[in-house]
């Protein structure tokens, strides 16, 4: 499988501002970001994860690489920034204290992103009496990725030289969230194992070179192209520690008629474009306030189709029933702006939550946004390089229990303790990998709640770069049909930044499913036809191409779309955080759908990669120190309410899925992948986590796997020689309702098991322990691979029975 890392929303924002990409826009949007930055706002937020850093949370969201407060260093790209000194201390608090040490420590790594900061040199960099909150900031930064990660030939020799014996962790997915998450994962101390399904890295991060007659060539950017806000961001880092030139992108964008080629009218442009983000301002506030009385959500394109004749004539300036020239113009130049919303969704309007549609918008790296001339793969390469990637080894299943995880490929299988689950949503969604257990029903319907729709491009390869005059970097294309609206509606010129004169055509909304029915010639023909109606116009001659590459994200196996959205009926992003939960404390989930607040993005990919590596390795460490991970009994009546609300048939509760989990055989008949085969283990000492990693809460209940042992060794202790039936390797405890507890003990282990009394006595009138065994096998609802896990009729047995022996049957 290939990992979520985004196709192409970062191109443009979704407030449509096409003179700037995403969230760099006109005034509004920028009034938002600064908001959202104010020192009130930032500290505030800082100081509300500061504590938990500082109590050693380990399954912080945290805002990306160098992420700004207001008592934070001077946001740069490179390595610049200053350590921090002369800024005004915070509050004399703990948390304010550590914030400024965590900054500090930050500002100090990002002088030179190139290197290695270790624990000595942070400590340094503060006063004494700091020095321990500077270990505790180091720690926190380093497990979560913020520093000492990247692609740095200094960072790639000491992932080399770190131990493996942490444990082994299998990776499905070799695209942006995987490798940040594998490659974290071996700092850390895992072996780990990469599985791909393709024949490269990067997922939906796709840098091809095109090759012409005559040694013609050039790199187009079929997947994820743009770094959306270069402050602050992972991808800025990779490129920045391997010496690679960022690009700024140039905000004008011209717009041509796609009929005749002619420029669109100025005036009525700026128009259409003002009264388009009054149409969003009404939607987001107007409209969103009567959702709230209504209790329902709505689409997106069903309010602004309600929305677009409100105030037309009032906002154009013209009377546009006596002007139907001028109303069909406007409406061709609003279709423009839709399918530019259909593009940074990846979904149809129809499809959209109108409710929850830009709920990260607050959350949009500030900085310029920017190419990487020669395409991102290549710090999406560097960061595969030193990592065992299997490639050409798509996952099918993933088998998870309390002894681990098991991924099986086509011919081949992976053991490990613990998996990173890096496939898009599509896949996901499709159900081309399975899960056994299968997964849980609340994470099944978020992501029947979300969207992963599809953007494609066309490609093309040209001798000479004939729209080189207009010196921008995108332009677009007007259609005078609605049906048609997406389909090469914007145009990225890569001239300057591809070595090769290459452009490449965006397809969204309807018209992107259109273009996966078409064959590639088609879509190529289609193409040329727009340009030639559009430069020709111009005198320019258009030359045919010398190379072409289109590409189909829905169709393929590996993707089944672009990028995330929330669809209509969301609740607001939980549909992320509940994507991102783990599986019993063994498989884990990474990518852009699992991150509420940077979806959709590159950089949204790598967070998530390097924040789920952190949580693994601390449900590793609870589970190596026998604690728990369960959550807290009103967390789970709260889900078990909230299943029940949807509708769903009778809930199961978080009790009965740990004992179907439990019931689940392990299958470790081999050994794991890159170690020794496994000893056998100690029934009692089987440890089942719960789903969640979050640390236990005050009035968190003790896993059932402890109240198992418990139970049974209450009725060990309870039954006296003259009450226990031994036999060969078996002994029976003889109970109320024709039933016995039946163990056997082998090699160290016992197996318990509840079964009719007539059947153990029949066991224990044959001859040896094997025709015994066979017996027992042959018994309804016996299961050799069951430890410990009961089910509510099986415990409420074993509860009389304790009783019996111990009071006579009374409670």
């Amino acid at each position: 499988m290939i990992d979520a890392s985004l196709m192409d929303a970062s191109a443009t924002a979704k407030r449509t501002y096409r003179r700037r990409p995403r969230g760099v826009g006109p005034e509004r949007q920028s009034k938002r970001l600064r908001d959202s930055q104010s020192p009130s706002l930032a500290i505030l937020s800082v100081l509300s994860t500061s504590s938990e850093e500082a109590s050693s949370s380990s399954d912080a969201d945290s805002a990306p690489l160098g992420a700004s407060s207001g008592s934070e260093p001077a946001r740069q790209t490179g390595g610049d920034s200053s350590d921090g000194e002369g800024q005004p201390d915070a509050a004399p608090s703990l948390p304010g204290a550590y914030v400024r040490v965590r900054n500090r420590v930050l500002a100090r790594w990002r002088r030179n992103v190139a290197r290695y900061l270790d624990l000595e040199e942070a400590r340094a960099c503060v006063p004494e009496p700091d020095r321990g909150l500077a270990t505790l900031a180091w720690r926190f930064l380093a497990l979560h990725g913020f520093i000492n990660t990247g692609v740095s030939p200094a960072l790639t020799a000491r992932l080399q030289a770190v131990s493996d014996q942490a444990g082994s962790v299998v990776v499905i997915g070799a695209g942006c969230a995987g490798l940040a998450a594998a490659r974290q994962l071996r700092m850390l101390g895992y072996r780990v194992a990469v599985l791909e399904a393709r024949d490269r890295p990067g997922g939906r991060v796709h840098s091809r070179l095109l090759e012409g007659p005559g040694g013609a060539a050039g790199v187009a950017e079929l997947g994820a192209s743009i770094i959306t806000g270069i402050d602050g961001n992972p991808a800025a880092f990779f490129a920045t520690q391997l010496g690679l030139p960022m690009a700024h992108i140039r905000p004008e964008t011209p717009l041509y008629c796609a009929a005749d080629g002619a420029p669109v009218d100025a005036a009525l442009d700026a128009k259409v474009e003002r009264y388009h983000n009054y149409l969003l301002d009404r939607c987001s506030d107007g409209v969103r306030r009567e959702l709230e009385r209504d209790g329902a959500d709505t689409s997106l394109g069903a309010a602004l189709d309600r929305l677009w004749p409100e105030q037309l004539a009032e906002r154009l300036g013209v009377d546009v029933a006596s002007d139907p020239e001028t109303r069909t113009a406007a409406r061709a130049l609003y279709d423009w702006h839709l399918a530019n919303l259909e593009f940074a969704n990846s979904a149809l309007l129809r499809d959209i939550s109108l409710r929850h549609w830009d709920q990260d918008d607050p959350n949009e790296l500030p900085g310029a946004h920017a190419f990487v001339p020669g395409g991102n793969s290549r710090w999406v390469c560097e960061l595969a390089r030193g990592l065992p990637v299997f490639y050409g080894c798509p996952a099918r299943q993933v088998c998870y229990g309390a002894r681990g995880v098991e991924v099986h490929c086509d011919g081949r299988s992976f053991r490990a303790d613990a998996a990173v689950v890096a496939a898009p949503l599509g896949v996901l969604k499709a159900g081309d990998l399975r899960f056994d257990p299968p997964l849980p029903a609340r994470k099944r319907e978020a992501m029947r709640r979300m969207n992963f729709g599809t953007l494609n491009k066309v490609a093309l390869l040209f001798p000479h770069a004939f729209w080189a005059g207009d010196r921008v970097d995108m332009f677009g294309c007007v259609s005078a049909e609605a049906a048609r609206r997406g389909e090469c509606f914007l145009f990225y010129s890569a001239d300057q930044l591809a070595g090769g004169a290459v452009l490449v055509a965006l397809v969204a909304g309807e018209a992107a499913l259109a273009h996966e029915r078409r064959p590639a010639a088609e879509s190529v023909r289609r193409v040329m036809d727009l340009l030639r109606a559009v430069f020709e116009r111009r005198g320019a001659r258009v030359p045919a191409p010398l190379a072409a590459a289109s590409t189909r994200w829905g169709a393929d196996p590996y993707a089944r779309g672009s990028y995330s959205s929330l669809a209509a009926g969301a609740r607001g992003g939980v549909e992320y955080d509940t994507l991102a939960e783990n599986l019993g404390g063994r498989v884990f989930f990474a990518g852009e759908a699992t991150t509420r607040k940077y979806p959709a993005t590159m950089h949204g990919a790598l967070i998530s990669g390097t924040h789920c590596a952190a949580n693994l390795h601390a449900c590793q460490q609870r589970l190596k120190r026998g604690l728990s991970t369960v959550e807290p009994v009103e967390e789970e009546r709260r889900e078990e309410k909230e299943a029940a609300r949807l509708g769903d048939a009778k809930p199961m509760s978080k009790g009965d899925a740990r004992g179907a989990e439990r019931a689940f055989p392990d299958r470790w008949s081999g050994p794991r992948h890159g170690g020794p085969r496994p000893a056998p283990a100690d029934p009692d000492a089987g440890r089942q986590p719960a789903r969640s990693s979050a640390p236990p809460r005050h009035g968190g209940r003790a896993p059932v796997w402890e109240e198992d042992t418990a139970l049974l060794s209450d009725i060990c202790e309870a039954a006296t020689e003259a009450q226990t039936f031994e036999f060969g390797i078996f002994a029976a405890v003889p109970g109320p309702r024709g039933l016995s507890l039946l163990s056997l003990t082998v090699a160290s282990s016992t197996l318990a098991f509840i079964v009719p009394t007539a059947e153990v006595e029949s066991m224990a009138d044959m001859d040896s322990d094997r025709s015994r065994m066979v017996r027992l096998s042959q018994l309804p609802g016996v299961k050799f691979g069951r430890r410990i896990g009961w089910t509510k009729e099986e415990r409420r047995w074993l509860l009389s029975l304790r009783n019996e022996l111990r009071w006579g049957g009374q409670p």
